[in-house]
């Protein structure tokens, strides 16, 4: 990672925004700390993420961080970030809303008891610092949109950002351990978490703010559950994009799913942002994973400039700046081409070319001219483009 100074920071944006000169849409899904990485100041975390076009923000930010990133970036979109079904233990509820991710105040929690019990009465956890909560209790959903609605107008946003979507829970590992509750997951899912997402979402768009769902949906999921959620949200976020889920160890996805990744994100009729949870600052193979996943939303991303599209990866909780996001390459000429029986994708650009071997093996491809990367490195003729790898290249 390559931390820019403030100085740098305004000047790259400003020539940006003057000559129009990206040919990636961003956002900081994940990257929400209002620190950069190295820690360095508010100020200059706040001109790294006016440098997206979709900036996400926590409780933890300054009250004015949306104005004074907007003042940087009239065109940037700020939303703020919360979970819909679990109060994590490091939220600090002391302050009127500037340290929640969960809004609802614990007190408010333990004095109705909207804790998720199981059938033994204990409460069910993701992690000892993460605790579900029952949605269908009565009063939840109408406490939960006030202290959201609360939130957003103290922070002057666009919209939010909804995270822990978990519309079947009993699917998951940590909850089927648990002895069955009150719930089964078609119950929770008609009796509790539809009532629940349906309100909130309504209300907030109700009130002006723009709906977006982290993993609430992507396009033909094939999962009931999933294609309802979607039609409660203006937009989704992929957060499983290029490689596998950081719990999971990353690493390479079967290359299928990133077919139906590619497929999804392109034909998507919502907002659609890519996230790459897996994807670290700290992974070994970060430098070789960031470029394919970028590879990955170029060959993805529609070729109509209307469509809503926006590109990130987790790299660190803070504010950071990626170089390659400043290499050029114009606008996408065309549908992507997907050579028969692999798993390999060309597309033409109007100042370069983008390849996308996500195969298990090396594959040879032949240029039209010459061309070079965001290093220089000069490319003509035959080239090998090696397994899972990507290769983003300007006209010379």
């Amino acid at each position: 990672m390559v931390l820019l100074t403030f100085c740098s920071v305004i000047i790259l944006h400003q020539l940006a925004i003057a000559g129009g000169n990206r040919s990636v849409r961003l956002n900081n899904y994940n990257n929400w700390g209002c620190f950069t990485t190295p820690r360095t100041s508010t100020d200059e975390a706040i001109a790294l993420a006016a440098q997206r076009d979709n900036v996400v923000i926590t409780e933890k930010w300054p009250f004015d961080a949306a104005e004074r990133i907007k003042k940087v970036n009239p065109r940037a979109k700020v939303y703020m970030y919360y979970a819909l079904c679990v109060k994590n233990i490091t939220d600090d509820d002391s302050m009127n809303h500037a340290q929640m991710l969960t809004p609802v105040r614990r007190t408010k929690i333990e004095s109705n008891d909207w804790w998720l019990r199981d059938g033994a009465g204990e409460t069910i956890k993701e992690t000892n610092a993460t605790l579900l909560l029952d949605v269908g209790k009565p009063g939840f959903k109408e406490e939960y949109l006030k202290d959201v609605l609360a939130g957003l107008a103290i922070h002057k946003v666009d919209g939010v950002v909804f995270d822990y979507w978990l519309p079947h829970p009993w699917s998951l590992s940590y909850v089927k351990k648990h002895a069955a509750g009150k719930y089964t997951n078609d119950t929770w899912f008609e009796e509790a978490w539809q009532p629940y997402v349906r309100y909130v979402t309504n209300g907030c768009r109700a009130a002006g703010y723009r709906v977006i769902g982290n993993s609430a949906g992507i396009l033909d999921s094939g999962s009931k559950f999933m294609d309802w959620q979607r039609t409660n949200v203006d937009g989704v976020i992929y957060e499983r994009w290029s490689v596998n889920w950081a719990d999971k160890g990353g690493g390479w996805l079967p290359p299928a799913i990133v077919e139906q990744n590619i497929r999804g994100f392109n034909l998507d009729t919502k907002e659609s942002w890519t996230a790459d949870h897996g994807l670290r600052a700290d992974d070994p193979m970060v430098q070789q994973e960031k470029v394919l996943s970028l590879a990955m939303y170029y060959v993805a991303v529609p070729e109509s400039p209307s469509a809503r599209r926006s590109f990130g990866y987790y790299g660190s909780r803070g504010q950071f700046w990626d170089p390659l996001w400043d290499f050029y390459i114009g606008k996408p000429l065309g549908s992507p081409i997907k050579s028969n029986g692999e798993y390999f994708w060309s597309r033409k650009f109007s100042q370069g070319l983008v390849l996308l071997n996500y195969d298990n093996h090396d594959i040879s491809y032949t240029l039209d001219g010459k061309y070079h990367d965001s290093s220089g490195t000069e490319y003509s003729g035959d080239i090998t483009v090696s397994s899972h790898s990507g290769l983003i290249l300007a006209q010379s």
